[in-house]
């Protein structure tokens, strides 16, 4: 992954989180005037917290686990004895 699509994904992961904070302190305003619409908005803003971060969890991995291994010799003594 180039710079320029790194940036672009920390921007778009910045907004995505701040915005369902709002959202999740908009829930609880709105849940002053009007509950279940509060409690929609509440549920809506907690399931896109969780649902972008596990979206920058997976492409993290994904990020890590496709640069070179390591050139590391295999341990002489390699008995795996639990």
């Amino acid at each position: 992954m180039d710079d320029a699509a790194s940036v672009r994904a920390a921007r778009l992961w910045y907004l995505l989180r701040e915005a369902s904070f709002l959202g999740l302190f908009a829930g609880v305003g709105i849940a002053f005037l009007d509950a279940g619409a509060g409690a929609a908005v509440i549920a809506l803003a907690a399931a896109v917290l969780v649902v972008s971060q596990v979206w920058i969890s997976l492409v993290h991995y994904r990020r890590v686990m496709a640069r070179p291994w390591p050139a590391v010799a295999p341990l002489p003594d390699d008995d795996d004895d639990w």
